[in-house]
C-alpha cells in the first residue's frame, strides 16, 4: 500500500494538489496493477540476459504454493565460502563467476523496493516485499507456470533435504571441492 501511495503521490494533480481515483486506477492499474508495472520496469532495466536469468531463478525460488495461492517463501545466502567453513549452505551457490550478477540483481531489487533482506535463527535472507508480487505479477505467473507446480513443490523438498542434512554433517566430512 506504501509503495502505491507514493506511486500515486508521483502522479498527483499538480495544479490542484489532488490525488485522483482516475491516476490510481486508470494510470497505476490499483496496488497490483502499480507493483507489476513497476516490477517489469525493473525487469526490463536489467542490463543483460544473465541479470535478468537470475531474476526469475530468485523469484522462482522465494515461490511458496499455499492453497492455491502463492506465498512469499524467505529465500536464505550467505557467502559462498561458508558452506567450506561448516557454515550455513546459501541457497544461491552458482559458480564464481555469476557472483557479481547475483549481487547486483539482489541490490537492484532491494534499492527498488521489490525484496527484502532480514535475519533470523537460520540466518540470512532475501524474501518478496509483497505477495502481490507472486499472485499478479504476470510475468511472474508465466514462469510460475512454465515452471510448473510440481517443480516448485520438488524445488522446496530437496532444498529442505539439503538443509536437513547439513544440520547432520560434520563440517570436516563434507566433500572438498
Amino acid at each position: 500500500l506504501s509503495f502505491t501511495l507514493h506511486q500515486l503521490y508521483e502522479k498527483r494533480d499538480r495544479k490542484k494538489r489532488l490525488l485522483t481515483l482516475a491516476a490510481y486506477r486508470d494510470e497505476l492499474g490499483r496496488v497490483n496493477g502499480a507493483l507489476s508495472k513497476h516490477a517489469d520496469r525493473i525487469y526490463e532495466s536489467l542490463p543483460d540476459d544473465d541479470h535478468r536469468d537470475f531474476m526469475k531463478k530468485l523469484v522462482l525460488r522465494m515461490v511458496m504454493l499455499n492453497d492455491g495461492s502463492y506465498s512469499r517463501r524467505k529465500v536464505y545466502r550467505q557467502t559462498s565460502s561458508t558452506l567450506k567453513k561448516g557454515g550455513f549452505i546459501d541457497e544461491f551457490d552458482y559458480p564464481d563467476h555469476l557472483d557479481p550478477v547475483k549481487d547486483a540483481v539482489l541490490d537492484i531489487l532491494e534499492d527498488a523496493l521489490l525484496i527484502r533482506s532480514g535475519k533470523d535463527d537460520l540466518g540470512k535472507y532475501v524474501e518478496p516485499m509483497h505477495d502481490s508480487l507472486l499472485n499478479y505479477w504476470p510475468r511472474c505467473l508465466e514462469w510460475i507456470k512454465a515452471f510448473g507446480h510440481e517443480h516448485l513443490v520438488l524445488q522446496r523438498q530437496i532444498w529442505q533435504a539439503v538443509v536437513e542434512h547439513h544440520q547432520w554433517v560434520k563440517p570436516d566430512t563434507l566433500l572438498a571441492d
